[in-house]
C-alpha cells in the first residue's frame, strides 16, 4: 500500500472504506472529532504500511488505546458539551441546530487550514459550528454578518428567545437570524452598517469580525488593552475598528495575514472565525 502523507486522507479511507477493511466502526464512531484527529495524526507519522491488515490493525489499536485512556480517567484531547447550535454558511441555508452534538464527526478537507484544525474541531464539539455536508467544513468559504454575529453569540451560551428589534430594514422579523440580531444590539455587539441597515447577507470583513468579537467579550466582563506592534496596513483599518483589532492582537486572538498585514477589509473565513472565537472563549 502507498504511505498515507495527510491527515484528510486517513480520515477519508475510515469514514469511506472502514467497514470493508475490518475497522471496528462502531468503537471509531465514539470518537469526538478532536479524537478523530488523533488518531488521524497517529496514522499519518506512522506513514507506510505493507499491507491493508497491517493499516488496518494500527487503526483498531489505536481507538481502542484512545477509549481505554477515556475510561481510566483519562483524555485524548477535545471538550464536549456546552453551547448548542450550529454554523452552515451562505444565504439561504442558514441557521440549522444541531440536536446532537455528539454525532458530529471530523472533517476531511482541513489540509490547507492546518493552523484551524483545533478550533474547528473544539467548537464542532460543542455545537457552535458544524460542516456542511459529506464531511467537509469549507473553511476558504466567506461568511456573512448575521452568521458571525450567531457563532459569536452561540459561543457565549447566549440566550436570545423573545428578542426582536424593527431597528435594520434589511431584517426580516420572521428570519432565523433575527433575534441573535436584536440580542446583538441589545448587548452592543454590533450597530449595523447604517442607522437603518444591519447588512444582511454581506460578507463581514475581518475589521468587522474584530470589533463583534471584541465587543461580545467586554459584554461578559473580559477586559484588554490595545498596547501592540501595528499591523504594517495600520492606515488601512478603519478607525471605528482599529482599537478592537489591536486589543485582539495584544491578546493573542488574531493575527496577520503575512509581511505583518491584517487586511483589515479582506473577508473573514469560515476557519478565520472558528480561530477567533476559539481564542477568544478558550
Amino acid at each position: 500500500a502507498s504511505s498515507i502523507d495527510a491527515l484528510a486522507d486517513v480520515t477519508k479511507i475510515v469514514e469511506s472504506y472502514g467497514k470493508e477493511i475490518g475497522v471496528d466502526m462502531s468503537d471509531y464512531n465514539k470518537l469526538k472529532s478532536t479524537e478523530k484527529q488523533e488518531l488521524a495524526e497517529y496514522i499519518t507519522e506512522k506513514s507506510g504500511f505493507d499491507t491493508l491488515d497491517d493499516l488496518k490493525k494500527a487503526i483498531n489499536d489505536k481507538i481502542k488505546d484512545i477509549l481505554k485512556g477515556k475510561s481510566s480517567g483519562g483524555s485524548s484531547g477535545g471538550s464536549g458539551g456546552g453551547g448548542g447550535g450550529s454554523f452552515v454558511p451562505s444565504g439561504s441555508q442558514g441557521f440549522t441546530p444541531v440536536t446532537d452534538p455528539a454525532t458530529i464527526t471530523g472533517f476531511t478537507d482541513m489540509a490547507d487550514s492546518a493552523w484551524a484544525i483545533e478550533a474547528v474541531n473544539s467548537l464542532s464539539d460543542k455545537g457552535i459550528v458544524s460542516g456542511v455536508g459529506d464531511h467537509m467544513f469549507a473553511p476558504a468559504r466567506n461568511i456573512t454578518r448575521e452568521e458571525m454575529l450567531t457563532m459569536l453569540l452561540r459561543a457565549y451560551g447566549v440566550d436570545v428567545t423573545g428578542s426582536a428589534t424593527d431597528k435594520f430594514a434589511d431584517v426580516d422579523a420572521g428570519a432565523w437570524y433575527a433575534p441573535y440580531v436584536a440580542k446583538g444590539v441589545e448587548l452592543g455587539v454590533t450597530d449595523g452598517i447604517s442607522a437603518t441597515e444591519f447588512g444582511t447577507g454581506k460578507n463581514i470583513t475581518r475589521q468587522e469580525a474584530a470589533a463583534m468579537a471584541s465587543r461580545i467579550a467586554k459584554a461578559f466582563g473580559k477586559s484588554f488593552t490595545s498596547e501592540s506592534e501595528t499591523f504594517a496596513d495600520d492606515a488601512e483599518i478603519a478607525s471605528w475598528a482599529k482599537t478592537a483589532v489591536y486589543e485582539l492582537k495584544n491578546a493573542g486572538v488574531i493575527g496577520g495575514v503575512g509581511d505583518n498585514k491584517f487586511a483589515p477589509a479582506g473577508n473573514c473565513t469560515r476557519a478565520q472565525a472558528a480561530q477567533i472565537i476559539y481564542q477568544l472563549i478558550k
